[in-house]
């Protein structure tokens, strides 16, 4: 798999610290952060816009948290979305900012109480 230039920023721009997803800003065409939980772990995303994908925050997240990853050895990873004891592999081609903007937009804010794992199939 060839690095584009936006999982190349997208990889730039992984920070590693704590956050919480009431506090997730997506009004904007730019998420500012996103808590991505690896191997039980959270880790942040960062310099999600519009058109990142699952596929590219998968890619850039196990490029920069695990240095045995390969690129080859992608599709035995998935983004997994929990929530209220459900869990579901997300399409590497899903928009991150539409799955956000949905669960935004429930009752109740339900997506403070969403998780997004990276982990094998």
């Amino acid at each position: 798999m060839n690095l584009n230039d936006h999982s190349q920023n997208l990889i730039k721009s992984t920070e590693l610290y704590s956050s919480n997803m009431e506090s997730l800003n997506i009004n904007s065409n730019l998420i500012e952060k996103l808590p991505i939980y690896i191997n039980g772990q959270e880790k942040i995303a960062t310099g999600l816009t519009k058109t990142t994908t699952i596929g590219d925050i998968k890619f850039a997240m196990l490029s920069v948290t695990d240095s045995n990853f390969k690129p080859e050895h992608l599709e035995h990873y998935a983004i997994f979305e929990k929530w209220q004891g459900n869990e579901r592999i997300l399409d590497d081609k899903i928009k991150i900012y539409k799955l956000l903007r949905l669960w935004k937009s429930l009752p109740g804010d339900q997506l403070q109480h969403v998780r997004f794992v990276i982990k094998m199939r």
